[in-house]
């Protein structure tokens, strides 16, 4: 089936696309000039962010959205692949899922990734060894012949992002900063609503990065600065959204009405540009930018 090919206008609303067809189109592949025209006018860069359905499987659903890329063999091969997931709490829906964990596991791998590792700091003082292994992400990771890293336990460098000066694990600045170009930094972003940043998707996904320490005087009016600060300081080479379920009505649903917080929508949205993704992401939600 030949993909719907959409061209964002600036502040369009996605209530003007046709979100039922999400249910049976294999792929929505979007052409995003919104957020470049609102923030970067005369910029002709159009990200390509790719919405796909899982109902092939979710290991066909990363592949086809990785070959819009021009393949994962392409971006990953040789490379040493660090992927950063949700994983704030254990509680239901507050995580990546992990058959998205396992399957993009298994694309890395099969494209030829040296090393794989999967990466998180949990917050509000939760320890992330402990999430990974009661949700199940640890068993995961190590069935799949990747490994962890738990950021909490990392030694620290510090760095300056934007006014500020703060902690920052040292594995991903040597990794991530200093030695780029033989790693590949893959954000797997939990699709939610947040109720200080709106949506949480790849950018309010970095916010693990920065220790705890550094977290609470920045969850205030100065969040979405920070936010930004931090993205100018480090950016995903690729971002994946697991939109299985979208979480409403905040990013800790609670357990007793899970079926009021969840949206099924069994998509994954790609793209190698996070602030596109996100913008998508926004959208199909009914957000824009402005919001």
């Amino acid at each position: 089936m030949v993909p719907w090919l959409i061209q964002f206008q600036p502040l369009a609303r996605v209530s003007s696309l046709p979100m039922g067809a999400v249910g049976f189109l294999t792929r929505y592949q979007f052409f995003c000039d919104s957020i470049i025209t609102k923030f970067l006018p005369g910029v002709m860069h159009m990200p390509t962010v790719v919405v796909e359905d899982i109902k092939d499987g979710i290991y066909h659903s990363i592949s086809n959205i990785f070959d819009a890329f021009g393949g994962a063999e392409s971006l990953v091969k040789g490379k040493t692949v660090f992927i950063k997931i949700n994983g704030i709490d254990f509680r239901k829906q507050c995580y990546t899922s992990p058959e998205v964990i396992s399957a993009a596991i298994d694309v890395m791998n099969n494209a030829g990734a040296n090393k794989i590792y999967v990466m998180e700091n949990s917050t509000q003082g939760n320890i992330t060894r402990l999430i990974f292994k009661v949700t199940g992400i640890g068993r995961i990771i190590k069935e799949r012949g990747a490994k962890p890293i738990y950021l909490d336990e990392q030694k620290p460098v510090e760095v300056s992002i934007g006014d500020n000066k703060i902690k920052f694990p040292e594995v991903l600045h040597d990794n991530l900063i200093v030695n780029r170009k033989d790693n590949f930094y893959l954000s797997i972003p939990k699709f939610k609503t947040h109720s200080m940043t709106t949506i949480t998707l790849g950018v309010k996904c970095q916010m693990g990065f920065p220790y705890h320490r550094d977290r609470p005087t920045r969850h205030n009016f100065e969040l979405h600065q920070f936010l930004a600060d931090v993205y100018a300081f480090i950016k995903p080479d690729f971002t994946l959204v697991d939109g299985i379920n979208a979480v409403i009505h905040g990013h800790y649903p609670l357990e007793k009405k899970l079926d009021q917080y969840l949206v099924p929508l069994n998509i994954l949205i790609g793209g190698d540009d996070t602030v596109a993704v996100d913008t998508v992401g926004a959208r199909i939600l009914g957000y824009d930018i402005d919001e």
